[in-house]
């Protein structure tokens, strides 16, 4: 699975609202907005109002939402929902259209996993495709997400991929059953006022897929004769080249398929729109080639616009800039009031998405917290998720009763985001904890052995086409343990817990320490998993005080 929500130095503002727009420090397409650095996220003031400055080619990009439609409902610089980006999207196309410029919006994958709205059903996503599906996307591609369960595949297969009319964008993932691509290997799109794309969707190398579908190498398909002949024969028709590629703004993959595109193409404009590691990036590969990263959670837009240069040797100005989804960010921009803001689409929307929160639950109140806890914050901070889980969950809803002889090992991944101070519902726990994971245990290890393997497990790095955390961790480790190795008395033996997804990691160190034959073994029979134990946790610890 992908990196957890990762801002290292946007946190502060977003905890205060900071709203609005960041810009490249080269200068943005929209006057006011911040100036910011170039590969990170852009810092500063909110944008002020001002038109929209359109270039030949402009282009929207969502990527990594997650299920977040009812958007960021803690945080006061991130209110927008899924309803009020369609509001804005219409009005910014409005706004092209009157100009005589074309607007594309593009999604970069990863729609599933992360909300209740997803994962409070038996299959990730059921309830909120028909509701994705009628965000009117250009072009759309498949986030690893979509990948790990053989009944999303299904889900996707029963009219969601159809629904797109040949633009869900799938070069590098097959029917395992029937070898052919789950979606489309490319579409050539033509704008209202002329301009045409030739679009393409990957993914990156993924190792961990279900067996519904089969991944396949990018290497090998840029070598691949559907993809040359596409690139030399529909490249020479279409005014840009854009792919949707699930993977970091600055994966080596981008610069294997911009290598590719290049020796049969070598002037064309191609732009990357990246997703997968959760942050706001940007990079310049080559005069007339760049790649933008538009974060994660609907945290971010991204746009990117540049015009066609007259000649085939001049360099393309790209412009990029990121806006947080704040309404009255949107309203500023679009120059709407909230009178004439929200659409008709967009109400049907907003209803459809309350219909989903209402038929599964997920806003029945568990408790309240006193303090807000950071997935993110270092270890043995006050404000740490996973210190409060190492410290007082687990022993109390997974080691139960705590011997002092269990010990938890794990990867910093399966916390996806905050516990926020104040009431905290259903939907807030799948919003920390989404994935639903057993617990596993490797019964009586010897302390010599165990000292070892936590040495090794906590060292550990796992290769990104196997994590679900490829962002770089600023704060806290990729992997912990609620023992560290020196406290380990190696005299004794200790049961070692984790969760399903970690387990065969789990194992194959423990074997390389030395225990030969051990195995991890589901560790409980009943209905615990990393979710539920923050529901009963906090049910049974943070009562909400009465008024």
């Amino acid at each position: 699975r992908d990196a957890p929500h990762r801002h290292a130095d946007s946190h502060a503002s977003h905890r205060q609202g900071g709203q609005g727009l960041h810009a490249p420090s080269s200068g943005g397409a929209i006057p006011g907005a911040a100036a910011g650095s170039i590969g990170e996220e852009a810092l500063g003031a909110p944008g002020g109002k001002g038109v929209v400055a359109w270039k030949d080619v402009n282009i929207l990009q969502l990527t990594d939402v997650h299920s977040w439609l009812s958007g960021h409902q803690h945080e006061k610089g991130m209110g927008a929902d899924y309803a009020d980006v369609l509001s804005f999207y219409q009005h910014m196309k409005a706004m092209a259209d009157l100009e005589g410029k074309d607007l594309w919006l593009f999604n970069s994958g990863d729609i599933v996993e992360g909300t209740g709205l997803s994962d409070a059903t038996k299959t990730p996503g059921e309830l909120i495709l028909p509701i994705i599906a009628t965000m009117p996307f250009d072009a759309i591609t498949c986030g690893n997400h979509e990948l790990y369960h053989n009944e999303t595949i299904k889900n996707l297969q029963s009219g969601f991929i159809a629904s797109w009319d040949g633009r869900y964008l799938t070069g590098n993932i097959r029917d395992a059953s029937t070898g052919e691509p789950l979606g489309s290997q490319y579409a050539v799109l033509t704008g209202k006022h002329g301009k045409r794309l030739l679009v393409f969707g990957f993914l990156y190398n993924m190792m961990e897929s279900c067996g519904a579908v089969t991944v396949d190498m990018v290497q090998d398909i840029v070598k691949a004769t559907w993809f040359k002949t596409a690139v030399a024969i529909e490249g020479n028709t279409t005014h840009a080249i854009v792919l949707l590629t699930h993977m970091d703004v600055k994966d080596p993959l981008v610069t294997v398929l911009r290598n590719a595109i290049r020796a049969l193409q070598p002037h064309t404009p191609v732009v990357f729109l990246t997703g997968h590691t959760h942050y706001r990036g940007y990079k310049e590969h080559d005069p007339r080639c760049a790649s933008m990263e538009s974060g994660c959670y609907l945290d971010t837009i991204g746009l990117l616009q540049f015009d066609l240069p007259y000649e085939d040797t001049l360099p393309v100005a790209f412009n990029h800039t990121f806006i947080t989804p704040n309404v009255d960010t949107f309203m500023d921009i679009t120059q709407t009031t909230k009178k004439n803001f929200d659409t008709p689409e967009a109400k049907v929307m907003k209803a459809a998405i309350a219909q989903v929160r209402a038929q599964t639950g997920i806003d029945k109140l568990v408790g309240c917290s006193d303090m807000t806890y950071y997935h993110d914050s270092p270890l043995k901070a006050p404000d740490s998720l996973w210190s409060l889980y190492m410290e007082k969950v687990l022993p109390q809803q997974v080691f139960a009763p705590d011997t002092g002889r269990q010990v938890y090992v794990g990867h910093t991944g399966i916390f996806r985001y905050n516990l926020f101070e104040g009431k905290v519902t259903i939907d807030d726990t799948y919003i920390v904890s989404p994935f639903k994971d057993k617990y596993m245990i490797a019964r009586k290890i010897p302390g010599n052995v165990l000292a070892v393997a936590l040495k090794r497990i906590t060292a550990a790095k796992r290769d990104p086409a196997r994590a679900r955390s490829n962002a770089p961790l600023h704060f806290i480790p990729e992997w912990v343990s609620s023992m560290a190795s020196d406290e380990i008395d190696v005299s004794l033996k200790y049961d070692v817990i984790c969760v399903s997804y970690d387990s065969a990691f789990a194992e194959e160190k423990l074997k390389e320490a030395g225990a030969a034959d051990v195995a991890m073994v589901p560790f409980r029979d009943d209905d615990c998993d990393d979710r539920v134990v923050w529901e009963r946790f906090i049910a049974q610890n943070w009562p909400c005080k009465k008024t």
